[in-house]
């Protein structure tokens, strides 16, 4: 079981935990660094195999880390 409150509050380490969990589950995952990045932390391709072709989905990941901070998940 994983204990978020571990991770510091800055994000960085959360965002390269969900990171290391979407490249495991066989994505291809591209970090977009810290600053602004317009609610994109993560952008993800997950490529699979169709009844008739391959194909490929994108995804924009925007990872919120409030573990223990009392606070709820906001935009």
């Amino acid at each position: 079981m994983l204990d978020f409150t571990e991770l510091p509050a800055d994000s960085v380490r959360f965002e390269q935990l969900i990171r290391e969990i979407l490249v495991r589950s066989g994505f291809e995952v591209h970090w977009t660094g810290t600053g602004p990045d317009g609610g994109r932390d993560l952008a993800a391709i997950e490529r699979a195999l169709g009844p008739l072709a391959q194909f490929e989905r994108r995804w924009l990941v925007n990872c919120k880390h409030y573990a223990g901070s009392g606070r709820s998940v906001g935009s």
